[in-house]
């Protein structure tokens, strides 16, 4: 099976990002650690130090004069940018007139080290060219297992380096915000790198491809599909982990089990234990039917949690494509078809983070305004050009929560659920009035209920008395007229 796969084509080369390092370093951190790091790499590295005082039990720092390296000094640092474009912002205090604010000053760098006990980058990813140390070598000071190794990889970061750009946004699907409402924030808050913010201009979520990581974690609980994974493209993998599995079982093979892990400390694990087998008769090595696979991260399993679903009887046929709520669909259909007992009509789900749903409709309150059909970014909601009626196809919904947000009289209401009935595919009608026509010319222009709202809340304003008020029961194009 894995022979079968390492057949196979390379991914198709996607777009790439570049980073350009010409080698100036910033080491932050005690003075005399800071100092003897840099004796290590100034033959390649422009050093430049940031002080934070001497490390607990260090002789005195000598004179300025006998410094070696640029240091700076200063309050408040605080550090952005990634690979080669770091930006280093401090205050410096005014030592001669202290009622004067104290001095903001900023540096750019290519390369960080931070010795500091508290990492200027508290990310769980940090930023391409960032490397903390900080309390991980508190205790055993440089000589701390793994500090070399960082040494050797900061010498080699001078050049042009570059990395897949792993991502595709779709904007036109995108759930984050529709006519100026903000609806889904799931990729946002789930983003370990904070390489996805809110464009408040646009409207819309902006990635920075620089921080990003690739984990893939935003794919994941994109509702929509709006965020893909570009490397390796969905169906790419499909095909590659199909073929595993169809080459495992013609071979044989009985019930194939697919161990992702990633490919730095997830493959050291599991060779390390194949060693330890081959070795050690008391040992195990991974099973003959956990066919193992390396993932460039494994943040994107994360959001499938740690279920144990029942098998179904058959294998399923469907190829995987790049279109995520398509291959979701067609897998679902394959479990309910193949499900082993009877299945409810629905299954709740929960009201945070949920992905699929309905939606309950106040009737006393909605006036088919259908501003919800406009915000609506995956046309789970629509409307019919013949009768005001507002339609609904539950497995285009996503519970971004748009249409309520949206809706002026707060008539919607999400209902997480997952429907297993046909009708999940099929449109339905939630809401339906009777129509308003013109007064003058007997054209539907409106619902009854809408026009009837609009004249109670105007009845009583100067402006709209006596023939102003009688315009409103008339269509556009007949207003004009009467007007002229």
């Amino acid at each position: 099976a894995l022979l079968a796969a390492a057949r196979l084509p390379d991914p198709e080369p996607v777009a790439t990002v570049t980073y350009k390092s010409g080698g100036r370093l910033l080491i932050v951190g005690a003075l005399d650690q800071a100092e003897q790091v840099a004796a290590l790499v100034a033959d390649v590295l422009d050093v430049t130090i940031f002080s934070q005082g001497v490390s607990p039990g260090a002789a005195s720092a000598p004179p300025d004069q006998e410094r070696k390296y640029p240091v700076i000094s200063g309050s408040a640092p605080q550090l952005k940018g990634w690979l080669g474009a770091f930006e280093l912002g401090w205050e410096r205090d005014n030592p001669i007139d202290f009622n004067r604010a104290a001095q903001t000053l900023n540096q750019r760098f290519d390369l960080v080290l931070d010795l500091g006990s508290k990492p200027l980058v508290a990310l769980h990813a940090p930023p391409q060219g960032y490397f903390s140390w900080g309390a991980a070598g508190t205790a055993l000071g440089l000589a701390a297992p793994g500090f070399l190794a960082t040494v050797v990889k900061l010498r080699d970061m001078v050049g042009e380096f570059e990395k897949p750009k792993f991502f595709t946004y779709k904007q036109n699907i995108c759930a984050h915000s529709r006519n100026e409402t903000v609806g889904c924030n799931a990729c946002i808050e789930i983003c370990s790198a904070q390489a996805i913010s809110s464009d408040k201009h646009l409207k819309q979520i902006k990635v920075n491809p620089n921080l990003c990581v690739g984990c893939g974690a935003c794919t994941t609980v994109c509702p929509t599909g709006a965020l893909t994974y570009a490397y390796p493209r969905a169906s790419e993998q499909g095909v590659r982990l199909k073929t595993i599995l169809s080459t495992y079982v013609k071979a044989g093979g009985v019930h194939p089990v697919l161990l992702f892990h990633s490919q730095g400390r997830g493959q050291q694990a599991v060779q390390a234990l194949g060693r330890a087998a081959q070795l050690q008769k008391t040992v195990r090595g991974v099973p003959a039917n956990v066919i193992p696979q390396a993932l460039w991260h494994t943040a994107s399993l994360q959001a499938l949690g740690r279920a144990r679903p029942t098998l179904p009887s058959s294998a399923a046929r469907f190829a995987i494509v790049q279109e995520k709520r398509s291959t979701l669909d067609l897998a679902l259909d394959h479990l309910i078809t193949h499900a082993p007992a009877a299945l409810p009509e629905a299954i709740e789900l929960p009201k945070q983070g949920s992905a699929f749903g309905t939606l309950l409709i106040n009737k006393d309150t909605c006036t088919l305004c259908l501003s919800c059909v406009s915000a609506c970014p995956v046309n789970a909601l629509q409307d019919n050009a013949e009768l005001p009626q507002l339609k609904f196809v539950e497995k285009n919904c996503v519970q971004c929560g748009l249409c309520a947000t949206t809706c002026p009289e707060d008539a919607i209401t999400l209902q997480p659920r997952l429907l297993l009935m046909p009708q999940r595919k099929e449109a339905r009608v939630l809401n339906q009035m009777q129509p308003y026509a013109c007064i003058r010319c007997g054209k539907p222009f409106s619902t009854l209920k809408a026009v009837e709202v609009i004249l109670g809340k105007l009845a009583g304003h100067a402006m709209f008395q006596g023939a102003a008020l009688e315009r409103l029961k008339m269509c556009g194009d007949c207003r004009v007229i009467d007007i002229c």
